[in-house]
């Protein structure tokens, strides 16, 4: 498994209050919801949003893989940073199903496996000599 910067982390034992945002027009204050990091396929299975991340200085939620490899010009909301927390149950979803979502996420894993395999090489060639 990845490990994440300390930085950013999806402790959903943490204390989200940092990421209170109030709404003026309607006078109401929201702040993230542990029930964001999870959703429900349509067969009924729960699965964990293991993409989201939370950034506390910046009391927002990030996508991790949209972050690391989406350019700026193309940068989502996940990727530039989410407080929008009436909408972001939506966000996330629309964010899972987008192309370009999922060609990060791919991207990502195609990087790691090459690194993993190149490193299981170099060991396969040491032990050889």
């Amino acid at each position: 498994m990845y490990r994440y910067p300390k930085y950013l982390t999806q402790d959903l034992e943490a204390d989200f209050s940092d990421s209170e945002h109030c709404y003026e027009s309607v006078k109401i204050k929201r702040k993230l919801s542990t029930k964001l990091f999870f959703d429900e396929l349509p067969s009924g299975e729960k699965y964990q949003r293991d993409w989201l991340l939370y950034l506390k200085s910046e009391g927002q939620v990030f996508c991790f893989y949209c972050l690391l490899l989406q350019s700026d010009r193309k940068r989502g909301v996940l990727a530039a940073g989410c407080n929008d927390w009436k909408n972001s149950f939506a966000l996330a979803s629309q964010l899972e199903r987008s192309d370009d979502h999922r060609a990060n996420v791919l991207t990502f894993l195609l990087r790691k496996g090459a690194k993993t395999q190149s490193r299981m090489q170099s060991k396969v060639n040491m032990t050889k000599r």
